[in-house]
């Protein structure tokens, strides 16, 4: 891939450094609304991000490019919240270490993507 578009594909140490400056942004943002932010990273929900604010409840994945372009690498189970979670929000966020831009996108956008699987898993059936 390209630097313009970037996707995930560069060295791990500087894709985590891209993908900490975007979930930290995101926290920022959210927290400025009024939203509580929790990490739920660790649980592999699906997301990266529970936010409450009153009432309301936020599923926030975070996908942060080093770049201004956007293309990601999304798992099957952040895919599956994009598709069938309510309250779930992708943040992309572009130029996350030069001058982050967050841009978000519901269920009702994911027409506009074009989702190509990158990996299989292959098993032997018995």
């Amino acid at each position: 891939k390209t630097a313009k578009a970037g996707a995930g594909f560069g060295e791990p140490d500087r894709n985590s450094e891209v993908e900490r400056a975007a979930i930290r942004a995101v926290q920022r943002h959210l927290g400025a609304q009024g939203w509580e932010v929790r990490s739920v990273e660790a649980e592999k929900v699906g997301y990266d991000l529970d936010a409450k604010r009153g009432a309301e409840t936020l599923h926030a994945e975070v996908k942060g490019i080093a770049a201004d372009g956007i293309a990601f690498i999304m798992t099957a189970a952040e895919h599956r919240a994009w598709q069938h979670d309510a309250v779930f929000r992708l943040a992309v966020v572009t130029s996350a270490l030069s001058g982050p831009m967050i841009r978000w996108f519901a269920a009702a956008d994911l027409p506009h993507f074009q989702i190509a699987p990158l990996q299989y898993g292959i098993t032997l059936a018995k």
